[in-house]
């Protein structure tokens, strides 16, 4: 509850929270540092702000989803819920009051529909889709208006048996190719 509290996730290649975590002073958060993946359990949840930086990795397997600060470039955060799950394009879970989040890498998996939030997700790298690690993913949308979007400016690739729920306007940003692969 104190302020500007930065917790550290650092020198592992794999952490998972044993518990749930509360972090709640004015400008504190978690920072996933560079070479972590962190993992948030389908059992355990962090109410905060998590970053992560560069060539670090956050897995969300809880439905309740931490708020998500500064994603660096070459970040990944993979949604992989088997319950119904919304993506978030907003810093914080009050859509309309927050700054836009842009994902470096985004993943989707787990069994649970990912769902694009209303209007425009941005994700400057690539988007995977795993219907293979955990399951058949399915992917849906918002339903009102505005309408999800989903722009990427880096690869899309498809992985396994991945079902369509609503339908979304894909955008490809990308300044160079850019490839759609799948198996």
């Amino acid at each position: 509850t104190n302020s500007y509290q930065i917790f550290e996730v650092a020198n592992q290649k794999t952490a998972t929270i044993s518990g749930n975590w509360t972090i709640s002073g004015a400008g504190s958060r978690i920072v996933v540092n560079g070479g972590v993946a962190l993992s948030i359990p389908a059992t355990y949840s962090i109410s905060g702000i998590v970053d992560v930086n560069a060539d670090a990795k956050l897995t969300l397997f809880n439905t309740t989803l931490p708020s998500l600060g500064k994603l660096a470039t070459g970040s990944t955060v993979e949604y992989a819920q088997a319950g119904a799950t919304n993506i978030l394009n907003r810093t914080t879970l009050a859509e309309a009051n927050s700054d836009q989040l842009i994902y470096s890498n985004l993943k989707l998996s787990g069994t649970g529909t990912k769902i694009f939030a209303k209007d425009v997700t941005v994700v400057l790298g690539d988007l995977t889709y795993d219907g293979s690690t955990h399951g058949t993913l399915t992917v849906g949308a918002s339903t009102t208006a505005p309408y999800s979007e989903v722009q990427i400016a880096g690869d899309l690739l498809y992985i396994g048996t991945v079902n369509t729920a609503n339908a979304y306007n894909l955008v490809t940003t990308g300044k160079g190719a850019q490839s759609i692969t799948g198996n």
